[in-house]
């Protein structure tokens, strides 16, 4: 183990908050967007914005998961302060690796269907808008987890 330095320490979880920041800040943004061309029935523009998602998932949001998760093993392993075990450390792990795992085997993959759909069928295709219904529902679903994580975060029940 190396000797603990609150300087590195502080680097590494400036970069973890960067992270969680363009994650969370790009969720956000995405339902925003999503309920704005919704309510306008914008039906061509929300289409549009799928295949968009689906390179904004493996160009912004995959890697800023990632970079959120790895930094948050090493400030666990580098701090004397935190433990693997301890609740909060525990819940936020399972929320992360629940979000990635939604994002980058579900919704990332079926904005992408739903984008090639969009363009062989036509916005009006009800087979699309039930699908587009169903992936904005759980990527709002996804967003609240990752919300309640960085609530854990700040609030670290459990110590």
């Amino acid at each position: 183990m190396l000797a603990f330095d609150a300087g590195v320490y502080d680097w590494i979880k400036t970069f973890h908050i960067l992270a969680a920041i363009v994650w969370v800040g790009g969720g956000i943004f995405i339902q925003i967007y999503v309920t704005r061309l919704r309510r306008a029935n914008q039906t061509a523009r929300l289409m549009a914005f799928a295949k968009d998602i689906e390179k904004f998932g493996t160009t912004v949001f995959m890697p800023s998961s990632l970079i959120v998760l790895v930094l948050g093993i090493v400030m666990i392993w580098y701090s004397p302060a935190w433990e693997i075990t301890q609740l909060w450390v525990i819940l936020g792990l399972l929320g992360i690796v629940n979000t990635i795992v939604v994002g980058a085997f579900f919704l990332g993959p079926e904005a992408g269907r739903i984008a090639a759909l969009g363009a062989e069928r036509g916005p009006e295709d009800p087979e699309l808008v039930a699908r587009t219904e169903r992936i904005f529902k759980i990527s709002r679903y996804d967003l609240i987890v990752l919300l309640l994580v960085v609530v854990d975060m700040v609030v670290k029940p459990g110590l």
